[in-house]
Parts: C-alpha cells; sequence; structure tokens
C-alpha cells in the first residue's frame, strides 16, 4: 500500500521569483521536515523552471486550511511590506505597470494579487487575520530584521513586532537583528544562516558534476544591477582579467537572481564582452543553470568567490571557499557576526588585494575548523526548530 506524508508545514519565504538564497531556504527547509511542507509565498507563482513546482499564495493557504505550523524561512524580511514585494515578484511587462500605478490603484492591485493591504508585511504572516490559524505554531527562522521599522532606540515597533511577539520561535542570523528583537522584548535566538547547513543536509553535493565543464580553476564573479551600472563594464572586466591573469583562473559571471531589481541578465552579457575584448586569451562564460542546488555547486567548485551576494558568502564559507565580499550593508553585518577574518565591505579598487588576502587566510587550520563549527551549528538548530514546529 502507498502512504502519501501529509504536508502539515506552510513555508513562507521569497520563493516566488528567482533567487538563489530564497531558493536555498526552502530546500534546505523541505529537507528538515522531511516532506511534511509547502511552500507560499506573497503571491502564487509558477516556479517549475526554477524548483520545479508552483508556489501558492501564504493567504489563500491560510484561509483555506489549518495548519500544524506557519514557518517563516529566512532572508531580510524586516520592513518589506507587499507593496516592496511586488516590484520584484511580478514579472515584466505587469511589474513595470504596477510601479506605474497611482497608490489608489497599487491599493486596489495589492488586495486582488496578494489578499492583504499593501503595508501588510510580505513574508511574516500575521496570524490573527485567521480563523483558522488559532494555536498554529509561528516559526521564523534564520532571519534579518534590521530593515524593520524601529523606534528611537533601535527596537522593532509596528505590525512586525506584533506578529512576531505571537511566534513559538524566532532565530535571527546575525547581532543587528537580534538587537532590534530584543529591544522590542521579542526573544530571539541567534544562528549562521541556515544556508549554512548545506553540507550536512546535502551531504552528495560537493561529490556532483560540475554543470560548467572543465578542470580550470574558476573565479565566481557576480555583483547586482546597481553596483554594475555604478561601475561599468569595462571597469569591472578590467579587475576581473586582471585576477583571472594573475592567478590563471576562469572567469564565472554568476547571476544570483533573475528576477526584476536583482541582477540583470543583460548586464552580464555585457560585462562578458568587455571580458573577452580586454582578455581574449581568458576563459571567460556566463553561468545559465537556474537550479540552485547546481548553483550551489558553481560556488563550492569555486577556488575563489567576489560578489554582492549574502548567499554567495555563505555557500563560500560552508565549502571552504576563498570569499571576498563587495560593500553590501547586509553582507558585511552578516560577515562581521559570522565570518570576520574573510574580506567583507570591499570597495572594487580593493578587490585584487582583498583576493590575495583571501586566498592566504581562507585554508588555515583555524578557518577550516571555524567553517566546520558554523555549519554543525546551522544544522543543528534547524533541527531543532524543525522538531518543535512537527511536535505534536
Amino acid at each position: 500500500m502507498t502512504t502519501t506524508t501529509r504536508r502539515d508545514v506552510l513555508l513562507v519565504g521569497a520563493y516566488e521569483r528567482d533567487n538563489f538564497g530564497d531558493s536555498l531556504f526552502l530546500l534546505a527547509t523541505e529537507r528538515l521536515l522531511e516532506g511534511r511542507a509547502l511552500a507560499s509565498s506573497v503571491v502564487s507563482s509558477d516556479m517549475t523552471d526554477v524548483l520545479g513546482r508552483r508556489v501558492v499564495s501564504t493567504d489563500a493557504a491560510l484561509r483555506a486550511a489549518s495548519w500544524r505550523a506557519v514557518w517563516v524561512v529566512g532572508g531580510e524580511i524586516g520592513g518589506v511590506t507587499v507593496q516592496d514585494a511586488l516590484p520584484m515578484s511580478l514579472a515584466d511587462p505587469l511589474g513595470s505597470e504596477y510601479e506605474q500605478l497611482s497608490p489608489a490603484e497599487r491599493t486596489d492591485f495589492d488586495a486582488f494579487v496578494s489578499g492583504l493591504d499593501g503595508q501588510a508585511p510580505a513574508y511574516l504572516p500575521e496570524l490573527g487575520r485567521y480563523p483558522r490559524a488559532a494555536g498554529t505554531r509561528l516559526v521564523v527562522h534564520s532571519v534579518g530584521l534590521t530593515g524593520a521599522e524601529r523606534d528611537a532606540d533601535g527596537a522593532i515597533t509596528g505590525r512586525e513586532a506584533v506578529a512576531l511577539r505571537g511566534a513559538t520561535s524566532v532565530t535571527v542570523r546575525e547581532d543587528g537583528s537580534r538587537a532590534a528583537a530584543e529591544g522590542a522584548g521579542i526573544p530571539v535566538s541567534t544562528s549562521p544562516d541556515l544556508v549554512h547547513a548545506l553540507p550536512a543536509l546535502f551531504p552528495d553535493l560537493a561529490a556532483r558534476t560540475s554543470t560548467v565543464g572543465d578542470e580550470r580553476r574558476s573565479l565566481v564573479f557576480q555583483m547586482n544591477r546597481g553596483l554594475v551600472h555604478h561601475h561599468g563594464a569595462e571597469e569591472l572586466a578590467g579587475v576581473l582579467v586582471g585576477i583571472a591573469t594573475e592567478h590563471d583562473a576562469r572567469v564565472l559571471l554568476f547571476p544570483a537572481g533573475t528576477a526584476r531589481h536583482h541582477d540583470s541578465p543583460e548586464q552580464y552579457d555585457e560585462l562578458l564582452s568587455a571580458v573577452r575584448t580586454l582578455g581574449p586569451d581568458v576563459d571567460a562564460r556566463v553561468v545559465t543553470t537556474r537550479d540552485p542546488l547546481g548553483l550551489a555547486q558553481v560556488v563550492a567548485s569555486a577556488f575563489c568567490w567576489i560578489g554582492s551576494s549574502l548567499h554567495g558568502r555563505i555557500v563560500s564559507s560552508a565549502y571552504g571557499v576563498p570569499r571576498v565580499s563587495l560593500d553590501v550593508d547586509k553582507v558585511t553585518r552578516y560577515a562581521t557576526t559570522w565570518d570576520p577574518d574573510l574580506p567583507a565591505g570591499v570597495t572594487l579598487d580593493e578587490v585584487p588585494e582583498a583576493v590575495r588576502s583571501a586566498l592566504a587566510a581562507a585554508g588555515s587550520p583555524e578557518q577550516v575548523a571555524h567553517g566546520r563549527e558554523l555549519v554543525e551549528e546551522a544544522s543543528s538548530r534547524g533541527r531543532a526548530v524543525a522538531a518543535e514546529a512537527l511536535r505534536g
């Protein structure tokens, strides 16, 4: 007789769009919950090309059924309202048209597509709105909260504070988020980001064949569209060609997310052309897979990671890859808490020397041991939270 595992934990996160870190959150949490979870987001979305499934609407799922637990899975949820999320969630032309709506038109549209008002937290459900959610455990795990509305003392306020006070468990990913929550009287734990647990949750990942081909060492480079626009393709290409030549590496341009307002495929194509023009002897290409575990394998196989993505940094750390993070606040905050000995907050002109520093530091016995500790801590905390979510 065939048995079917009951999916009785509702996962909530930014799974409605293509973003490397959010997709890894989903896969890691599903592994922890052993098939008991259903993925939901601020709007329903067909994510078959990236995740192999559709993602349902959180509001619709909470209205339609009762759940053993609702689990908010990772990311910078602080201060992200429905109106903040939709420009990233909606593909063009609809996303562009949404941004042109008047405030009144946006209010109507928000309710129509999400079931929520525009100022509601996008990825932190207010369970008190749902009669079927009475008594449901709310688990908030591996999140950032520093973007939330805060008072003069830095404590979280408003609707997010109310929702978080009703949670069974809140785990934040860095010290700034912990201070913001504790200032509002919200009990929290701090743990390395859940994505650190990939080597424990997916032990076969490191053995997978790389999706990018030959055995030459790979310099993996990622940059969000704002930074690419600021520096320009030629300046970036000059830095990459110099590093690749110095270290006899090929260049892999790594789109961490292709959703609106994330990384730009068009910019990557322009950058690739500039690298090939300035360094005709440099092997360069754009990573084309959108499979989250395939992308993680690309990073895990690199000789060095350079980027603005937080989860590029975290996957690099989990697999002991030398890493250099560009000057992005949330990445620098995270690195300061858990990974302070590898370069972060780096400006473009500092990157070549930062790469040399990262290569020298990453293989030390202390760094190897520290990396293993982060993997174990993220894994054990994730398993403990999963056990709590499934209890009863």
